[in-house]
């Protein structure tokens, strides 16, 4: 064998090894992407000044929602960032003497199951605004367990009645590299078993589940099978965890077993798998007359 033939035989079988790892580069190029969490709320510092002390007196002002969004707020969704977050203000139309920001009480109670969500966390702070009372909330989730709390802000002062702000804060599961590993594991599983399962039915192969025969096959597929694994794990991502406001850890296997199960389905990846154990008919073995 001469040189030059040896170098271009060295040169092929690299090409080969190379291909699914550009795969996964392909591959990795959304995941680190997505593996980035939310930074929308960088550089904010809750001021973490706590509560004046309630002192109860006759009721000379009420506070009433000046609008659908204090009098129904929507939810406090953070993603999977923990960083602090200025919440848009809310406003009550004030009845009375115009109450005293600086000796306006508040407690707030954010519930999950037996979790709660530490008022330490949080911080409030209140102005008069032509008549009305304004609320601003900064809540700071950093080391707050994940999940979907529920409760109320309750406002007070001297004078003025109790009232409920009714709050949802939804902190999503950070730990993307864990999410991510599962979704990928699964998905390479899953093109493997379809892969094995339709040499299976093919009576003509051998069909035992050669890891060195699946490897060569994904190299000659390897372009079918990443746009398959990306469209069905991409789907799979973005729909039971991208759009959800509220991801917990224990909801990782479902997500993972459903990447299995979209993979495995995915039309593009039973195409290639089918060329594979369904040689083009020019090359089949012809029968003997």
């Amino acid at each position: 064998m001469s040189l030059a033939k040896a170098r271009v035989e060295s040169r092929s079988g690299i090409a080969r090894w190379l291909r699914p790892v550009a795969a996964l580069a392909v591959m990795g190029i959304p995941l680190f992407l997505f593996l980035i969490p939310s930074a929308s709320g960088a550089g904010v510092k809750c001021g973490g000044v706590p509560s004046p002390p309630y002192v109860a007196t006759t009721t000379v002002t009420t506070l009433t929602p000046a609008n659908e969004r204090t009098t129904t707020p929507p939810a406090i969704n953070f993603g999977t960032s923990r960083e602090s977050q200025n919440v848009a203000p809310y406003t009550f139309t004030v009845t009375g003497p115009a109450p005293d920001p600086t000796e306006m009480s508040w407690d707030l109670l954010l519930v999950n199951g037996n979790t709660t969500f530490p008022d330490s966390h949080a911080s409030v702070q209140f102005s008069n605004t032509i008549g009305n009372l304004r609320v601003a909330l900064c809540l700071a989730p950093t080391g707050v367990p994940t999940g979907s709390y529920s409760g109320s802000l309750t406002l007070a002062g001297p004078g003025v009645k109790p009232v409920q702000l009714p709050l949802t804060v939804n902190l999503k599961d950070n730990n993307l590299v864990v999410i991510w590993a599962g979704i990928v594991i699964f998905a390479v599983a899953a093109v493997f078993f379809k892969w094995w399962t339709l040499k299976v039915a093919d009576q003509e192969a051998t069909n035992g589940a050669s890891v060195r025969e699946f490897w060569n096959w994904l190299t000659k597929q390897w372009v079918t099978v990443v746009i398959a694994i990306l469209g069905a794990a991409g789907g799979v991502y973005i729909t039971r965890f991208q759009s959800t406001a509220s991801f917990v850890p224990s909801e990782r296997w479902g997500l993972w077993v459903a990447t299995f199960t979209a993979v495995i389905s995915a039309a593009l990846l039973l195409n290639a798998v089918g060329m594979a154990v369904e040689p083009p008919t020019e090359d089949k073995p012809k029968t003997a007359h």
